[in-house]
C-alpha cells in the first residue's frame, strides 16, 4: 500500500500516515488532538473522543485502548487483544474483562477463565492456574513456587 500525505486522495485508512490521520471522504485528514475541535462524522480524535465538538478524555463506559485516554480516576479494561471500556477501577472479587468498564484496581489482576474476577497475585503454594504469582515466585505445575537463585 502506498502511503499518501495529508490532503491527498485515498480509498482507505491504510493509505494515510499511520495513527495520526484517517481517510475521510476520499482524502487523508489529520486526526484532531486532545482539546482541539472535532466533528463526530470526521476523523476520530487521537487518544481521546469527540464530545460536544471538542476532543476530550474518554468518559465512563466509552471505548478505549489505554488508561491514559480515560478521564481522571478511570481505567481502561483493554486486555491488549482489542478495545476495552473506561470505568472506575474494579475491586477484589468483582468481575473484570474488556467487555466490562474499568480494569482491576492497584495490586489486582484479572484472572483468566469463563468468569474472570479481580484478584491479588497468588502466594507461594497457591494455585496459579488462572492468575500470576507474587513477585519472587513462578508458576510450576499450576502452583506458585519460590524462584531459586
Amino acid at each position: 500500500v502506498t502511503a499518501h500525505h495529508l490532503g491527498c486522495g485515498c480509498a482507505s485508512d491504510a493509505e494515510c500516515p499511520i495513527d495520526v490521520s484517517r481517510c475521510v471522504a476520499g482524502a487523508c485528514v489529520a486526526r484532531p488532538m486532545l482539546g482541539e475541535a472535532c466533528d463526530p462524522d470526521g476523523a476520530p480524535c487521537f487518544g481521546s473522543a469527540c464530545y460536544d465538538g471538542a476532543c476530550g478524555p474518554i468518559r465512563d463506559g466509552d471505548t478505549c485502548f489505554r488508561t491514559s485516554e480515560c478521564a481522571e480516576g478511570l481505567t481502561c479494561s483493554n486486555d491488549f487483544s482489542g478495545p476495552g471500556r473506561c470505568g472506575a477501577p474494579r475491586a477484589e472479587g468483582e468481575r473484570c474483562g474488556p467487555d466490562l468498564a474499568g480494569a482491576c484496581g492497584p495490586g489486582l489482576d484479572c484472572t483468566t477463565g469463563a468468569a474472570p474476577v479481580c484478584a491479588p497475585p497468588a502466594e507461594i503454594g497457591e494455585s496459579c492456574a488462572d492468575r500470576d504469582c507474587v513477585s519472587g515466585a513462578m508458576c510450576q505445575d499450576n502452583r506458585c513456587v519460590a524462584r531459586t537463585p
